[in-house]
């Protein structure tokens, strides 16, 4: 499923935002993204210091538990997070 290869993909996207010396953006567009895979997203955009400041998920099947997560992030002042278009 591809709900499950976002827990390994998502860390190894969040990782390579570290070492981009200025903002990234992230576009996801229809690619199947779920509830599950916005969990793993936000576990691992927590997990360490990326420089996404922009993500881009439109044509997912986010649900309101992904919304919910991703906007935590967004509005929380330790993330670089500053732009979520669902």
């Amino acid at each position: 499923k591809i709900e499950n290869e976002w827990e390994t993909v998502f860390p190894r996207i969040c990782g390579s935002c570290l070492f981009l010396a200025g903002p990234c953006t992230l576009r996801l567009r229809y690619c199947g993204v779920t509830d599950e895979g916005c969990a793993a997203l936000s576990s691992a955009l927590r997990s360490n210091s990326s420089q996404l400041r922009e993500l881009h998920l439109f044509g997912n099947k986010v649900g309101d538990a992904g919304v919910k997560l991703l906007s935590a992030l967004k509005d929380d002042p330790r993330y670089k997070l500053k732009t979520l278009m669902l």
